[in-house]
């Protein structure tokens, strides 16, 4: 500790007395602020959690997938009217004696090769029922939101068979 000694001559007395300044230099060693080391070890934490959250969520949807397997991902217009929608489309289609040619089937096989893990889980799930609302009911508003895009350019692509 750093402190000023002051001596009285005539009384031979010696006073210690510590400055104000010192004073605050010296007792930093003991009350230190540790307000950076906190927030630091909160950051870190809350990355480390984010990172096992997204680890769970890869590895669920890896599992999903896997447990669809190859063989029932509809990834080809022959595995997609094989379901309840897409035999209930090919009923449509047929209805109107119209045969998609070569290019229009590819034309889907691509779109459908295309689509993401999530993306085929989804459609999966919604080729199940037939109707509309039956997919709407059954579906949450998350796989909605990815469902209805696939929906749409699975119709386009219908409707350009049909408009032959």
């Amino acid at each position: 500790m750093v402190s000023q000694v002051s001596i009285d001559m005539e009384q031979g007395v010696s006073q210690t007395t510590s400055t104000p300044i010192n004073a605050d230099v010296d007792n930093l060693g003991d009350n230190q602020d540790y307000t950076i080391i906190w927030i630091t070890l909160g950051i870190i934490a809350l990355y480390w959690w984010n990172k096992q959250n997204q680890k769970k969520n890869q590895e669920f949807l890896g599992a999903v997938y896997n447990e669809i397997s190859n063989n029932k991902i509809i990834d080809s217009y022959s595995k997609f009217i094989k379901t309840p929608l897409g035999s209930r489309y090919e009923g449509v289609i047929l209805r109107q004696g119209v045969k998609p040619s070569a290019n229009q089937v590819l034309s889907i096989d691509n779109f459908l090769q295309r689509l993401s893990r999530e993306q085929h889980i989804v459609l999966k799930k919604a080729s199940q029922f037939e109707t509309r609302k039956d997919v709407e009911r059954a579906l949450t508003q998350r796989e909605l939101g990815i469902y209805l895009p696939i929906r749409k350019k699975m119709m386009e692509r219908l409707d350009n068979i049909m408009s032959k």
